[in-house]
């Protein structure tokens, strides 16, 4: 259970932002959120920064930071991203929590479409934001499961004008790299589940608001840009494995595989494709269509399959590095090494479109080079991050 005490001098809500060194891009986002504020209808005085130290061995002192309501909390040791949130709530003031990661930059009225979410519906529970990469493609818009019910982010690197995208409506989870509770409601349910260390506790605190019978609502009028893996790891190691064991204990079975209604919503060619989608769908009518081609042969591969077959596209092989590993085949498709792609695209005389259906995309295009493939002509390459 997490208990708060309250102070005399509440705010409308606390941000809450927990970081283990990273300090320059920390500062980065106290900034980002002043200038995001400094207009708003919550301004910086009704707003109150938590920062939670993670054990950082960075050196810095409060005045780098810029802001006088900063309220800097230091583990002394290492906890992990669940324990942290949880810390950083219990010494927070306002009525509500927003939860932020540090390598998020925020814009003009991110927060105050938060706020106003939870309190224009006493039945929202969660809200959260829209989340876009640099180059203005999403991120996030609500998270979405497959068919091994398992969350990831829907849409991801489409266009950010994507109407899908843009559309105000509940999701069974949004990310906790940006999203607001109530703080009596965040205290109901006992806060994060501390038995995740940086991996999917943001999802299941959501599924565990929902069984409150309380919203999770995804609110793309509050938009922020993130900078995705610039203060974790891809892979996540060991810890990442226990936290994917630990969910699929918790919420196997008991979630809604609803990831094909969310991509028939943009896959329907009587509403017009997004741009990468149209491109595949138009190459594949030619007179000499390309090889499709999906890198990745685990659960993302499998899933891009199916969203392709959705367009009535089917794929013609499977790349994965692990070749061995999926004897030879995976639901019918034949599986190859990466070494074999240039073979491919000189046997058959065609174009080769390469589906990147991993997180390593840049590792993975970076390969694609090395083995003499050429973005543009020889092939196209974008991501279903799964």
């Amino acid at each position: 259970m997490i208990s708060r005490c309250w102070g005399q001098n509440d705010f409308v809500a606390s941000i809450i932002i927990p970081f283990y060194n990273k300090v320059e891009m920390t500062i980065q986002c106290v900034k980002s959120i002043l200038s995001a504020t400094e207009k708003g209808l919550y301004p910086c005085d009704r707003l109150e920064i938590v920062l939670v130290d993670d054990k950082s061995t960075e050196r810095y002192c409060v005045n780098d930071f810029g802001y006088s309501q900063i309220n800097i909390v230091r583990n002394d040791r290492n906890l992990g991203f669940s324990k942290s949130c949880n810390i950083g709530a219990r010494a927070a003031r306002g009525q509500y929590l927003i939860f932020l990661n540090n390598d998020t930059i925020a814009r003009e009225g991110c927060f105050d479409e938060l706020v106003v979410a939870l309190e224009s519906d006493p039945l929202v529970g969660v809200a959260g934001s829209k989340l876009l990469y640099r180059e203005d493609t999403i991120q996030h818009a609500g998270i979405a499961f497959n068919d091994d019910y398992l969350p990831f982010h829907i849409y991801r690197h489409l266009p950010s004008s994507l109407p899908a995208a843009n559309k105000r409506r509940e999701f069974q989870a949004v990310t906790g790299a940006c999203f607001i509770i109530s703080a009596d409601v965040f205290a109901t349910v006992g806060g994060f589940d501390e038995g995740y260390r940086m991996g999917f506790e943001d999802i299941d605190l959501c599924l565990r608001i929902r069984r409150l019978g309380k919203k999770v609502l995804y609110c793309p009028s509050s938009c922020l840009y993130h900078l995705e893996y610039q203060t974790r790891s891809k892979s996540g190691g060991p810890a990442q494995a226990a936290n994917l064991e630990l969910f699929k204990r918790k919420w196997a079975g008991k979630v809604v595989i609803d990831y094909l209604d969310f991509y028939l919503e943009v896959l329907d060619p009587s509403q017009g494709l997004p741009d990468p989608w149209r491109a595949l769908r138009t190459a594949r009518a030619e007179p000499n269509p390309p090889v499709v081609v999906v890198w990745g042969a685990g659960s993302a591969g499998r899933h891009a399959s199916k969203v392709l077959n959705v367009m009535g596209i089917f794929p013609d092989v499977f790349v994965d590095n692990d070749e061995e590993k999926w004897g030879g085949s995976v639901d019918g498709y034949p599986v190859t090494s990466p070494g074999h792609l240039k073979d491919l695209a000189t046997d058959s005389g065609k174009s080769v479109y390469v589906i990147i259906a991993s997180t390593w995309y840049d590792e993975i295009a970076e390969e694609l080079y090395g083995i003499g493939l050429q973005c543009g002509k020889e092939f196209l390459s974008y991501a279903f991050k799964f």
